[in-house]
């Protein structure tokens, strides 16, 4: 019997693959974490029902489908409980490869940053957008042919970018706005509470210099913070 169906950097590489297509090819995203959350359910069985019994989506996933049946429309209801089933496995799924990973914290950092840095060229496509969707850039282009399908769909001076409404764009970004700060949070705490190398006085007590942020991983963190503040505005 296989030790894991993947090595762990093979999975932990699907799920940040299907992370960055997720904005740009949604079902190429969602075809990754379906795999992904096969291979757990094929591997770890037991541990997948026991960990949606213990916290509660069983019984959760039971109530909302009698909630179809009572419902006035069956077929929206329907549609609606499969938006959330599928949820509630990949919770147990990611659950489960975390706790079996040998860094879990750096884990999820990497699935984070390589969220946050995806964003990039939907956040730099949004201003251009926001720009051409002003009335001035409006009122000289609408009338050529070649522009003419770029304001068929209108929503005012909003982008949306590779959605198909400003609504799901701002969501979007709104979620990885929150990503992004989480992330520069957690390193600026890690290496402000990490101690440097040790040395020892004349007395024989050990002195811990604390570790900085070297500029490198500053630099980084900026840019991080750059470009949630570029997505929190191009959300509005």
């Amino acid at each position: 019997m296989m030790q894991f169906l993947k090595p762990e950097r093979s999975v932990s590489g699907l799920i940040l693959v299907s992370l960055i297509c997720l904005p740009y090819s949604i079902y190429l995203g969602l075809a990754g974490l379906v795999i992904f959350m096969g291979l757990m359910l094929y591997r770890y069985g037991s541990d997948f029902g026991q960990l949606l019994w213990q916290q509660g989506f069983v019984l959760l996933g039971a109530a909302m489908a009698l909630n179809v049946i009572w419902a006035s429309f069956h077929g929206e209801a329907l549609l609606q409980l499969t938006n959330f089933l599928p949820y509630f496995g990949l919770f147990a799924a990611c659950s489960i490869f975390l706790r079996r990973a040998a860094a879990p914290v750096e884990v999820l950092e990497r699935w984070a940053i390589g969220l946050v840095l995806a964003t990039i060229p939907i956040n730099l496509w949004a201003g251009v957008e926001y720009w051409l969707r002003s009335p001035a850039m409006m009122a000289r282009l609408i009338e050529r042919d070649r522009w003419r399908n770029f304001y068929q769909l209108y929503y005012g001076h909003r982008a949306y970018a590779v959605f198909h409404h400003p609504n799901v764009m701002a969501c979007f970004l709104v979620m990885v706005f929150g990503v992004a700060l989480g992330v520069v949070l957690y390193r600026l705490n890690r290496a402000g509470g990490q101690a440097g190398d040790q040395s020892v006085d004349k007395a024989g007590n050990a002195l811990a210099r604390p570790q900085r942020v070297q500029p490198v991983q500053r630099e980084v963190l900026e840019w991080l913070g750059l470009i949630a503040a570029m997505g929190l505005i191009l959300a509005g």
